[in-house]
């Protein structure tokens, strides 16, 4: 998942246009057929990682889990404090610790 978002995210980054002025650059890189060529054959290896090490990909599918329970949870934790009643707004004092209560 959070290879093909970085592929994806590249992908972008590499065809939206940039004034030429805002580019560093030191040689020439080829042309845009030699980019996405390279780029198809850097996500043709990426793909095939999981074949070379099933292990890490479990541990990542692990992780990825947990990142997903840890983002729901927040979710939650977000939706009840937006819906949350807040408490009436009457004659109640509200007391803090560092000013007295009017008397």
């Amino acid at each position: 998942m959070i290879i093909r978002t970085i592929f994806w995210f590249s992908l972008v980054v590499m065809l939206v246009p940039v004034k030429n002025d805002r580019l560093n650059l030191q040689r020439d890189t080829g042309s845009d057929l030699q980019t996405f060529a390279f780029i198809q054959a850097v996500a043709s290896d990426v793909g095939d990682f999981c074949i070379r090490n099933p292990d890490s990909c479990e541990t990542a599918i692990g992780l990825m889990k947990q990142y997903g329970g840890r983002v729901q949870a927040h979710v939650v934790n977000l939706s009840d404090m937006l819906t949350a009643v807040p408490p009436p707004a009457g004659d109640e004092q509200i007391i803090t610790g560092s000013i007295n209560p009017r008397q």
